[in-house]
């Protein structure tokens, strides 16, 4: 099955869901933190088992979408994908299970130093 994604309706989605919270988060005067996962598979790539850092991909399509909107003063965007590839790469450290794609104590321990930089910053 097929399914045809359109990447205009989509941005319009997200626009209305993101200023929707705005006008919560403004109306109880407090903040919302979007936190976009760190996916290691866009941290680095393995060949032959070795791994082997690169810049981070990110979710490129949400990231770009969010700075287009970017004139919220409520919302704040925490990017996972830097801190994940430092912890990866300059850290050596395995960020997931090796039976499946979840974060192990070391990914979640680099997700929430980051989102606590981010509430403190």
């Amino acid at each position: 099955l097929q399914i045809e994604i359109d990447p205009t309706r989509i941005k319009r989605v997200i626009a209305r869901f993101l200023t929707e919270v705005e006008q919560l988060a403004a109306q109880k005067e407090d903040k919302v933190f979007v936190v976009l996962n760190g996916s290691t598979e866009m941290v680095f790539k393995r060949d032959d088992g070795v791994v082997k850092c690169q810049e981070p991909v990110r979710d490129r399509f949400f990231k770009e979408t969010f700075d287009e909107l970017s004139d919220f003063d409520n919302i704040r965007l925490v990017d996972l994908a830097i801190p994940f590839k430092q912890g990866i790469c300059d850290g050596g450290l395995q960020l997931r299970f090796k039976t499946d794609g979840h974060w192990n104590t070391n990914g979640h321990r680099v997700a929430a130093d980051a989102i606590v930089q981010a509430i403190k910053g």
